[in-house]
């Protein structure tokens, strides 16, 4: 066999030889399996028990206010800007002159 051929087959064989035990790193012996670690962590942390089953509101919940907002804007009924131009008004926007102090 030429030099180049066992060469190349050589360095070939090495290549697929660190493939072969390819596995996925968090099923190697002694890594961490986070299996229910969440869980315990959230009951060790809760005031009371019961609302792991049940919920509690919050006290400075705020969803309705948004919810009205929310609505209106989808129906188009939404609430003009205080200080804003009349809608169909012109906008007077200042010139590029007044811009760069260019008067």
């Amino acid at each position: 066999m030429p030099r180049t051929t066992c060469l190349t087959l050589l360095l070939t064989c090495s290549a697929l030889a660190g493939c072969g035990g390819a596995t996925d790193p968090f099923d190697r012996p002694g890594t961490l399996r986070a299996r229910g670690l969440n869980d315990a962590n959230l009951r060790a942390m809760i005031a009371d028990p019961s609302h792991l089953e049940r919920g509690v509101a919050t006290t400075t919940e705020r969803g309705a206010a948004a919810a009205t907002g929310v609505g209106l804007l989808r129906n188009g009924r939404r609430r003009e800007l205080p200080g804003a131009p009349a809608q169909g008004s012109p906008v007077f926007l200042p010139s590029a002159a007044g811009q760069n102090g260019n008067r």
